[in-house]
């Protein structure tokens, strides 16, 4: 998203607007609300700081917990296709908020992702493989 945009979105108040969403039912819908949120976060510190408080990122955390690992393909074909939109746009969340500061990036590994997301690589598909690592490399970069 565009920086001007963002902005705006953010002081009209859409984070706040998005976080019900997460919760929603519809599995699309909590996807496409976390891009969302991983867009605006990905273009500023104060967006990503916004959505980083209270518990947005610990809710997140258990929902990716609450999908089992599947390492074989032949894990149900059904619960693979719920469960690989939502792990990508997590995944994509998390790294875009570590990225911004050190103190982000620790909010993320305080929340218990960073333990998530090495199960994670133990996941027969190779993308969610890859996000886990991004998110994993994001998390931890700022620190060495």
């Amino acid at each position: 998203m565009r920086m001007p945009v963002t902005v705006a979105m953010a002081n009209a108040g859409i984070v706040e607007l998005l976080k019900p969403m997460l919760m929603d039912h519809v599995q699309t819908v909590q996807n496409f609300a976390i891009m969302a949120m991983a867009r605006m976060a990905s273009s500023s510190p104060a967006i990503a700081e916004t959505i980083a408080k209270g518990d947005t990122l610990s809710h997140l955390n258990m929902m990716m917990q609450q999908y089992p690992v599947c390492k074989t393909s032949n894990s149900i074909w059904k619960s693979k296709q719920k469960q690989k939109p939502f792990k990508l746009a997590s995944g994509y969340l998390f790294r875009s908020i570590a990225k911004q500061t050190p103190a982000l990036a620790r909010s993320v590994i305080d929340c218990g992702a960073l333990e998530t997301f090495v199960a994670n690589l133990e996941y027969f598909d190779a993308d969610i493989k890859e996000s886990s690592i991004w998110a994993i490399n994001y998390s931890m970069y700022l620190w060495l």
